[in-house]
C-alpha cells in the first residue's frame, strides 16, 4: 500500500504518541492486565487464517457464535482477541474443548503501528474481521499493506465516533475494509462518510 508523505508523517505522530504512552500504560487500572501480551513481549504468534477482534464482552459473544458455528471444508486456524480482561475471559470460557478448527486467544495488541505490523508479520492472516466499531489505523494500515481481507461485521459508529475519526479525514479511506456490514442504515451512512460509499451493506 502506498503511502503519501502527509500520511507518512501523520503516522509517525501517530507511533511517537503511542512510544510516550506505552510505558505509563503499564500501570493503568484496565490495561496492565495482558500488557506483555499487548506489547508482544510474551505473546508467541502463529500464522492463522482468520483474526476475530472483539473489543469487549459484546463483541466477544459475537466472536464466539463466529468461531464455534464456522463451517469450511477444512480445519483452520484462527485468532480471537480482546481488549478487556472481560472479553479475554468470555473468550476462553466460551470455546468448547471439543471443536474442529485451532483457536487462539490473546488481548488485542496495542495499535502503535510498528506493534501493529509485527503482529501482522508474525500472524499474518487471510481474513481480519473487526466486530462493530473496532476501527485502528495502525492495525488497518498493517493489514492493508499486506493485502489481507479486512471485513467490518455488526458495524456501528455514532455521530460522535464519526466526528472524532474526521480529524484525520483523508487517511481513511485509504484504510477502506474490503466489506463493511452495518447494522443500520444510519450506521451505513455513517461509514460511508468515513470510509467512502463501496462495499457497505
Amino acid at each position: 500500500m502506498s503511502i503519501n508523505p502527509i500520511h507518512k508523517s501523520a503516522f509517525a505522530a501517530y507511533n511517537l504518541g503511542w512510544r510516550i504512552a506505552l510505558p505509563w500504560l503499564r500501570f493503568h487500572h484496565r490495561l496492565a492486565e495482558g500488557y506483555r501480551q499487548r506489547t508482544l513481549r510474551d505473546c508467541p504468534l502463529q500464522p492463522v487464517d482468520l483474526w476475530i477482534q472483539a473489543a469487549s464482552v459484546g463483541e466477544s459473544y459475537l466472536a464466539l457464535e463466529l468461531a464455534n458455528h464456522l463451517k469450511t471444508p477444512r480445519p483452520i486456524r484462527m485468532l480471537l482477541t480482546a481488549n478487556t480482561r472481560q472479553g479475554f475471559d468470555m473468550l476462553n470460557r466460551g470455546l468448547p474443548e471439543h471443536r474442529r478448527h485451532q483457536v487462539d486467544v490473546r488481548y488485542f495488541p496495542f495499535d502503535k503501528p510498528s506493534i501493529m505490523e509485527n503482529a501482522v508479520d508474525r500472524l499474518r492472516p487471510k481474513l481480519m474481521v473487526l466486530l462493530e466499531s473496532e476501527i485502528w489505523p495502525g492495525l488497518l494500515r498493517a493489514l492493508k499493506s499486506r493485502h489481507c481481507k479486512i471485513v467490518i461485521a455488526n458495524g456501528r459508529i455514532t455521530d460522535r465516533s464519526l466526528r472524532r475519526y474526521r480529524l484525520w479525514p483523508s487517511i481513511w479511506q485509504t484504510l477502506r475494509p474490503d466489506k463493511i456490514l452495518a447494522v443500520s442504515p444510519a450506521d451505513a451512512d455513517r461509514f460511508g462518510e468515513l470510509f467512502g460509499p463501496d462495499n457497505i451493506g
